[in-house]
């Protein structure tokens, strides 16, 4: 009962959820034979939503810290040093959804200037899921910006 999750991710291009971050980070990276939800987007994204939704599982988490000094734009979930980048920037948020949801622009600027298409945050499966669980709105959550 006194066990809680501090999430420690860094961003990655992911195609079927638009981010390999906080949320795949608690979720497929912290179970077992998982790899069998990474062969289609929509299995990708409901299996990230379903585990975020475990009631006792979504009860322990404290917070999720989301590195974006350095991060990789494109090229999938699997490590390309052609499409790293450095932003200079930590998100923090006790929502994991909602720091997924306000790094997608970060990824999505570095994406436009390389020439790939824009993973819009609104028509991201992940999002929808998550809401339609109960998991918040993530695109009403606010980014507050620490000096």
């Amino acid at each position: 009962d006194d066990t809680y999750w501090i999430n420690l991710a860094v961003a990655m291009d992911d195609p079927a959820l638009g981010i390999n971050g906080v949320t795949r980070n608690i979720t497929l990276g912290a179970c077992g034979n998982t790899a069998r939800f990474l062969e289609d987007s929509t299995m990708t994204n409901a299996a990230v939503s379903e585990i975020l939704a475990i009631p006792e599982f979504w009860e322990k988490r404290l917070f999720s810290l989301l590195d974006m000094n350095t991060f990789q734009f494109a090229g999938g979930s699997t490590f390309d040093a052609e499409f790293i980048i450095k932003a200079g920037k930590v998100l923090v948020g006790e929502n994991p959804l909602a720091v997924d949801y306000h790094a997608i622009p970060y990824l999505a600027v570095q994406r436009e200037k390389y020439g790939f298409t824009d993973r819009k945050r609104a028509e991201l499966r992940l999002f929808r899921f998550g809401k339609e669980l109960g998991l918040g709105d993530a695109g009403r959550s606010e980014l507050i910006k620490l000096p």
